[in-house]
């Protein structure tokens, strides 16, 4: 009576010489397996892999077919053509770094940019940090449907990119990060780092409310001072 395959995939085996089926790794017969069995067939190869590299008279023979299949021209060839493509890429990333920073640096990219109130052109890649996020929530779960956030800079005021943008009153809500606009980096007080923002918000007609990083674990700090915020900029 023929034995089953090594693998478990549940095929008798052609020979004695063989003890793993050849095509149950087969894209149609693996994928048909449930992952347990895929799981069970792994660690069953695993463990006879381990179990035959132990033995020295394999590994003498094995390791020259090594070998000679890594020193081989054709095996050099190919890690050189796959090395060279790499280069071709990251030399063609710089180049278009190098091209695009020329572009946003020209004349007449400067003057629209002087035109719409533009500052940076590095907003439209930006994503949402895990504060921005986090703030989100907080803002849903209070004013549901009111606030956007406008991180790809679809609101701009006053040349600036306000974290969130009122959806019908002129109020935004800025995310100050504690190291980012703390002390240490930029030389001012929080006081003082939060005068310039509303300062320069205020002269675009734009109420400002800041949060810090700091005050995320407390809901309702956040609550009291867009409500307030809200007030004033209903009755303007």
């Amino acid at each position: 009576m023929r034995a089953l395959y090594a693998c478990g995939c549940g095929l008798y085996c052609k020979s004695r010489r063989s003890r793993f089926c050849a095509g149950h790794h087969m894209k149609g017969m693996w994928d048909s397996f449930s992952k347990e069995k895929q799981e069970t067939i792994r660690k069953r190869h695993s463990t006879a892999s381990k179990k035959v590299w132990k033995n020295t008279a394999y590994r003498r023979k094995l390791l020259p077919q090594i070998i000679a299949r890594v020193t081989s021209q054709s095996f050099i060839n190919k890690r050189r053509k796959n090395h060279v493509a790499g280069c071709i890429k990251r030399s063609a990333d710089l180049q278009y770094r190098a091209a695009l920073k020329v572009a946003v640096n020209t004349p007449r990219m400067k003057a629209l940019r002087r035109k719409f109130g533009i500052r940076s052109i590095r907003a439209k890649k930006l994503k949402p940090n895990g504060a921005e996020l986090a703030l989100r929530q907080i803002l849903n779960n209070l004013f549901p449907r009111q606030f956007v956030l406008n991180v790809r800079a679809k609101k701009l005021v006053g040349g600036k990119i306000p974290d969130f943008v009122h959806r019908r009153l002129k109020l935004v809500v800025e995310m100050f990060g504690n190291y980012y606009h703390g002390e240490y980096r930029t030389g001012r007080s929080k006081r003082e780092e939060e005068s310039k923002r509303i300062r320069e918000l205020w002269a675009a007609g734009y109420y400002t409310v800041i949060i810090w990083e700091s005050e995320l674990s407390n809901p309702d700090v956040v609550r009291k001072r867009v409500r307030r915020a809200m007030y004033k900029a209903a009755r303007q």
